[in-house]
């Protein structure tokens, strides 16, 4: 069931396993979040997006952004552990 506001849970050990899952579910990452992510920037602040909880964010006007510089990753595991030696950079 989807939180809404004002409701609360308490999720202990969400450091990890069900707990980090369950976190990330009921903090809707993704579509629903990114504008007051990007809002909540300082100039030259960096987003990193690891996933799209809440669906996917689609296509976005870049040129909203311009009101301060920022940067924006989407990064994929499998490009940064696709072998070993990769894995222990």
């Amino acid at each position: 069931m989807p939180l809404k506001r004002p409701e609360y849970r308490e999720v202990h050990a969400a450091a990890g396993g069900v707990g980090s899952l369950l976190v990330q579910w009921a903090r809707a990452i993704g579509r629903d979040s990114l504008d007051r992510s990007i809002a909540a920037l300082a100039i030259r602040g960096h987003l990193v997006s690891f996933g799209q909880a809440s669906g996917p964010i689609g296509e976005k006007d870049i040129g909203s952004m311009a009101s301060k510089p920022l940067t924006l990753s989407r990064p994929n595991y499998g490009h940064y552990t696709a072998t070993r030696s990769q894995m222990q950079m």
